[in-house]
C-alpha cells in the first residue's frame, strides 16, 4: 500500500514575507549603499588626514579628508557635511532637525530625513533626503554643489566637483602657474584646479602679515654671505586669465642664513606683490597652509584629468 506523500511548508519570518509580496506587487528593490571616490576640479578627497606619503615634518598632511566615505545610494551621491563647509568655504549653522549652508548670497536649508529643501527661501524637491549616518550628516551632493553655483560629472566610481574660477578685479582666472629655479634648470608648472587655485591664493592674501620694506639681500639663488638671505627657488606663482595675460602674481621668499641665528626682527617668509610691488611678512602658519593645498594638488590628481600641477616647459 502506497502512502501519500505529505507536502512539505516552507515558513519564511514575517519580514521576509512582507519584503516578497513587495518586491512582487510594486516591484521594490533593495539597494545598499556603495562607496565612491570624490573629486573637486580633478582632484581626489583623500580618506584619511595621513592618505600618501607627505613630507617628513608633517605639515603638509591634506588640508582636508574624508573621515566618513561618500556613498551612492539609489542612484544620489552623498557626502558628510563637513567636507562641503570646509571645501565650498560655506558656514553652517544647525537648527535641528535643519541645517543652514550660507555661501556668498546663498542660503541653503536642508531637514536631515525630509526631501523638502530651500535655495534662498524657495522651495525646492529634492530626489533623496539627507540623513545622519553615525555622528555625520550626509547631504546630497548635487543639490548642494549646484546649488552654489558649481557643476557635477560623473566617471565610474569617480564623482568630479566643477567649482567656479577664482575672480580677481572681475577677470577669471583659468590657471596658475609655479616657477622652480635651480642651478641649471627652470621649470614651469600649470594647474588648472579651481578650487586649489583660489584656495591658495586667498590664505597667502586673506592671512599675510603687516607691509614691511624691501629686503637687502634677495634671489633665486642660494647666497649664505649675508646674516639673512631671501630665497626663492620653488615660490612663485602667476595667475592667467584664458588668454594667458597675467591677472595677478606674487612670490614668496624663505630666509636662510650664514649659520648665525636670525634677527627677530627679520620674518622667516616675506611674500612679494609683484603687481603692486609690494612686500608684505607672512606668518608660518599661513605658509604652511597653502603649502597643504599645494602638495595635495600635487599628490591626489585624479586620472583621466589634467588640473593638477603638470610641468609645461623646462
Amino acid at each position: 500500500m502506497k502512502r501519500p506523500l505529505k507536502r512539505k511548508t516552507l515558513l519564511l519570518p514575517p519580514f521576509y514575507v512582507l519584503l516578497l509580496s513587495l518586491t512582487l506587487l510594486f516591484g521594490l528593490t533593495v539597494q545598499a549603499a556603495q562607496t565612491v571616490d570624490l573629486a573637486f576640479d580633478g582632484i581626489r578627497i583623500p580618506v584619511s588626514p595621513s592618505a600618501g606619503t607627505p613630507p617628513a615634518d608633517g605639515a603638509t598632511y591634506p588640508p582636508f579628508y574624508l573621515d566618513v566615505a561618500a556613498e551612492m545610494s539609489n542612484n544620489r551621491t552623498f557626502v558628510p557635511l563637513r567636507l562641503v563647509s570646509e571645501l565650498l568655504g560655506a558656514e553652517v549653522e544647525w537648527q535641528s532637525p535643519n541645517v543652514l549652508l550660507t555661501y556668498d548670497e546663498i542660503t541653503v536649508k536642508l531637514t536631515m530625513g525630509s526631501k523638502q529643501a530651500s535655495k534662498n527661501q524657495t522651495t525646492v524637491k529634492l530626489d533623496a533626503a539627507p540623513y545622519v549616518k553615525g555622528d555625520r550628516a550626509m547631504v546630497p551632493i548635487r543639490f548642494i554643489a549646484e546649488s552654489f553655483n558649481c557643476k557635477v560629472d560623473y566617471a565610474k566610481k569617480l564623482v568630479n566637483i566643477k567649482t567656479a574660477p577664482l575672480v580677481i578685479d572681475n577677470k577669471q582666472v583659468a590657471k596658475m602657474t609655479r616657477t622652480s629655479t635651480g642651478l641649471e634648470y627652470i621649470d614651469i608648472y600649470e594647474m588648472k584646479a579651481n578650487l586649489f587655485v583660489k584656495n591658495m591664493y586667498q590664505t597667502i592674501f586673506n592671512q599675510h602679515g603687516p607691509e614691511v620694506d624691501e629686503p637687502e639681500y634677495y634671489g633665486v639663488h642660494v647666497n649664505l654671505d649675508p646674516l639673512v638671505y631671501y630665497w626663492n627657488g620653488n615660490d612663485d606663482y602667476t595667475l592667467l586669465d584664458a588668454n594667458d595675460k597675467v591677472v595677478g602674481k606674487f612670490v614668496i621668499y624663505e630666509a636662510i642664513g650664514n649659520g648665525l641665528p636670525r634677527p627677530e626682527d627679520c620674518p622667516k617668509y616675506l611674500l612679494y606683490d609683484a603687481l603692486t610691488k609690494k612686500w608684505y611678512s607672512l606668518p608660518e602658519a599661513t605658509y604652511a597652509l597653502m603649502q597643504r593645498w599645494n602638495w595635495t594638488a600635487t599628490r591626489y590628481g585624479a586620472a583621466g584629468y589634467d588640473n593638477a600641477w603638470q610641468l609645461v616647459e623646462q
